[in-house]
């Protein structure tokens, strides 16, 4: 009788034959790959950067400005901040996407599509602004309506980031406690934007856990840009 052959292990590399990647496979980082995630640091630093400006610094200014000319003004850069933030948002979606794809394609797809729902949602409330430049009477409901459109799209971004925490726990990459606190965001802006939408009355209250977001999107942002090497470094 002739001696079987033995066989080659069924995984023997991070994705199978049909070119899938395994269930929670492990994180690891050729040189490009790893550039891919500095260069998702660099758009998520803009997007951190540019929100921060527009939200907190150009829209109030446009609230209180005196003259329509300067009112004008804030609410135009305030659009071409949020503009960018749209932007440098789709590109980390897809540099996100195609790096932790090997970890889970199934859910770094996930995460890519509500990220990606966000940024359209966002970028839809954008046109109220766009008329606000019409109407400057009407500047204070007509923001009023984009916060609300922000927090709409913040109920994508709470899933978006359940999933990429999931995503960098299981990549064997991150530090333990930075999924953690990615999961924590989650809830935060889940709850938050709930509140705002469904009772307004207690969203104020819910201001000071936002901390948690701010603080772990600026880790994530840091763990993207200096805190992996690739196998080859």
């Amino acid at each position: 009788m002739q001696a079987s052959l033995p066989l080659p292990p069924r995984h023997t590399t991070r994705e199978d034959r049909s070119g899938h990647s395994q269930p929670n496979a492990k994180l690891t980082l050729s040189f490009e790959e790893d550039l891919r995630l500095r260069w998702a640091g660099v758009a998520y630093l803009g997007i951190i950067l540019a929100g921060i400006n527009s939200d907190m610094m150009f829209r109030p200014m446009a609230l209180s400005a005196s003259d329509t000319s300067a009112q004008a003004l804030a609410l135009r850069v305030s659009l071409i901040l949020d503009s960018l933030m749209l932007m440098a948002d789709v590109i980390l979606a897809l540099l996100l996407f195609s790096v932790f794809r090997a970890v889970n394609s199934g859910l770094a797809g996930a995460a890519m599509v509500f990220r990606l729902i966000q940024a359209v949602v966002i970028g839809a409330s954008l046109m109220l602004q766009l008329v606000a430049l019409q109407l400057p009477d009407m500047v204070a409901p007509l923001l009023a309506a984009q916060g609300d459109g922000y927090d709409l799209g913040l109920l994508f971004f709470a899933v978006n980031t359940g999933l990429m925490a999931h995503l960098l726990c299981h990549s064997g990459r991150a530090p333990k406690a930075l999924p953690m606190l990615l999961m924590a965001s989650a809830a935060v802006y889940l709850t938050g934007s709930l509140a705002t939408l469904l009772a307004p009355g207690l969203a104020e209250a819910i201001q000071p856990a936002y901390a948690i977001p701010l603080l772990a999107e600026l880790w994530f942002c840091l763990w993207l840009l200096f805190g992996h090497r690739s196998q080859s470094a």
